[in-house]
């Protein structure tokens, strides 16, 4: 399946880094997942990657895994390991060419600083998360979302993100300006942040670190 990230774009020093081969202007390599099935991934600069799944046995393809309606514990374990390693070859080898706002770059620094952890573009659009590497859980969204959405006055499209609280914490920002009730996230548990500057900062980084706690295994 050839997929294309939307403002991305492949690093050759990374793909070098991870393990890729060059070979025609293209990034090859060859991953192995479990039993006798690989993957096989090409990526075409400047931001489009062709994985395919093989069984080494037969030498054929495998597409179960890429059908909605496809269930089962052999199908599962597939897909689990090609969508792993789709997404750790975004967040290891690919570059955001996206413009953020000055509070979201430094809520990404700070992140990447703490923990390690970069965004993770899940979706065909401009939203990602952040999740733990231990557990696997999210701690972080990254939305934009017109204002409306949140109750504002506006379709202005905004940055904000969301994070996992504790429900009384919740409750207490949500009288503070720049926080709103999540969107389209558990509205007890979560909370919607602006990164617009209205919320500085120092003020944010204390609160993702809550979140991070919380999605712990």
């Amino acid at each position: 399946m050839i997929k294309e990230f939307k403002e991305k774009r492949a690093s050759a020093q990374k793909l070098l880094s991870y393990g890729f081969c060059e070979s025609e202007q293209n990034y090859a390599i060859r991953i192995p997942l479990f039993d006798s099935f690989y993957m096989s991934v090409t990526v075409v600069l400047p931001n489009k990657i062709d994985a395919r799944v093989f069984d080494e046995e037969t030498e054929e393809e495998y597409f179960l895994h890429l059908t909605k309606d496809a269930y089962g514990a052999f199908v599962g374990k597939v897909r689990s390991e090609y969508e792993r390693v789709l997404g750790e070859i975004e967040t290891e080898c690919f570059i955001s060419t996206r413009t953020f706002l000055p509070v979201t770059s430094a809520v990404k620094e700070y992140i990447s600083g703490a923990y390690g952890d970069a965004l993770e573009y899940l979706w065909q659009d401009e939203n990602a998360i952040w999740r733990r590497k231990d557990s696997g859980k999210w701690y972080g969204v990254l939305m934009v979302i017109k204002g409306s959405k949140l109750g504002l006055d506006s379709d202005e499209k905004q940055e904000i993100m969301n994070l996992h609280l504790r429900k009384e914490k919740v409750q207490e920002l949500l009288n503070e300006d720049g926080f709103f009730p999540a969107y389209h996230m558990n509205k007890k548990s979560w909370i919607s942040v602006m990164l617009d500057g209205r919320v500085e900062k120092e003020k944010i980084f204390p609160l993702i670190d809550i979140s991070y706690a919380l999605a712990k295994k």
